[in-house]
């Protein structure tokens, strides 16, 4: 996150990336938040510890950490009224997640929807690394409808009030 010139980077890896000591088991970059929390019961160690296995990995010092679980992002994609999503591949992985995109075409998507293409891995050319770049995709997306919802009011000290009170609202105690 750069408060200067206002913007952050996001970085997606391969949930299956082999990493160092940190991963408990199989050694992979999945499950070095469950090992160092406790299985969720101390988050701050959990997401101390993937910043810090992400910093090594990546030679880039991180500062800040997002975890957002599954049911919390179909509430906040629920809550902006759906989001727009572009892929840049077809996806077919009705199977697994029910979510069948065309690439190149914008598509609305609900909560439920917006879950599938975070979720989906099977039903698309690169797989892993599609979702990884497909998740990328659904947060820009909320990000977009926020910020495109700031925008269209008329008001400017109704569109900074209710903006607020919006993201407080979408974010609860990640606010």
């Amino acid at each position: 996150v750069d408060q200067n010139a206002k913007n952050a980077v996001t970085m997606s890896l391969p949930r299956d990336l082999k990493v160092g000591k940190e991963a408990c088991y199989t050694g992979k970059v999945n499950e070095v938040f469950a090992c160092a929390s406790n299985n969720g019961k101390n988050e701050e160690a959990g997401a101390t510890a993937v910043m810090k296995e992400l910093s090594a990995i990546s030679g880039m010092e991180m500062h800040y950490y997002v975890h957002v679980n599954w049911g919390s992002l179909v509430q906040i994609v629920n809550a902006l009224g759906g989001i727009t999503v572009t892929v840049d591949d077809d996806i077919n992985d009705y199977y697994y997640t029910g979510i069948r995109m065309k690439a190149g075409v914008p598509t609305v998507l609900d909560g439920e929807k917006a879950l599938g293409l975070a979720r989906a891995r099977h039903g698309s050319v690169g797989g892993d690394f599609t979702r990884g770049e497909n998740q990328q995709k659904v947060l820009i997306g909320i990000k977009n409808k926020i910020n495109l919802d700031i925008y269209t009011l008329e008001d400017p000290f109704k569109i900074q009030t209710e903006s607020l009170e919006r993201k407080k609202k979408l974010l609860g105690k990640f606010w």
